[in-house]
């Protein structure tokens, strides 16, 4: 059973990021149980009765201080004293990487939005998690910030040409991070990007638009 803390605003990007991280995993309503920060009710007392933890992806960052970010702290920290699987996506992994002692920076220049080819670590070739994937593979980003410092006994499994970090593990503990949206498809992301391009505002500029068909067509499986 496992517990997804999401930090989505929009009732659509919530139901939408959920239903990624469930066909992704293989798994059901039952199984894949969801809170999101923003709906005020995050307690440490909902770790209880879950086998691993989940952090997803959000349009804030590490530094924006938003709705119960202290709690979802909280919550890394706790995961780490009671040894509870946690996995963090994007913005999890950073938040992650922030609050065990890491340092996450915005590079707008190097940003990633689309299919990037990301390359295992010789650590990363070791490693469980990605054990079932090639040297080389393809991954959706969607991401202006970075790790730069990984947390103490922190090890980089993989990266990409502009992210040295894009994901890890904190040695001795079952804790990862990827930068990189293992759960978005190609099809997960065109949705996200039809989205975004339906609600931009009526005075929105024009080269918002291409950018997201921009993103939108190179996308790859």
């Amino acid at each position: 059973k496992i517990l997804l803390i999401q930090a989505r605003e929009h009732p659509w990007k919530v139901k939408w990021d959920k239903q990624s991280f469930s066909r992704a995993a293989g798994l059901d309503e039952k199984n894949l149980k969801s809170v999101n920060i923003f709906d005020g009710r995050l307690r440490l007392g909902d770790l209880l009765g879950f086998d691993a933890v989940i952090i997803g992806g959000s349009k804030y960052d590490v530094r924006n201080e938003i709705t119960n970010k202290e709690i979802l702290k909280e919550f890394i920290s706790r995961a780490v004293k009671i040894k509870l699987p946690l996995l963090g996506v994007c913005f999890g992994a950073q938040i992650i990487a922030d609050e065990l002692g890491g340092k996450v920076i915005t590079d707008d220049r190097r940003a990633e939005y689309g299919t990037y080819q990301m390359t295992k670590t010789s650590e990363g070739e070791r490693d469980a998690l990605l054990s079932g994937l090639p040297k080389k593979f393809l991954a959706q980003c969607a991401h202006h910030d970075k790790i730069i410092k990984l947390p103490p006994a922190g090890l980089s499994l993989a990266c990409s040409k502009n992210c040295q970090v894009q994901a890890f593990k904190i040695f001795g503990t079952r804790i990862y991070g990827t930068q990189f949206h293992p759960e978005r498809s190609r099809e997960d992301y065109k949705e996200s990007l039809n989205f975004e391009m339906k609600n931009l505002s009526p005075h929105g500029r024009e080269s918002e638009r291409e950018s997201l068909k921009g993103i939108a067509e190179k996308l790859k499986p």
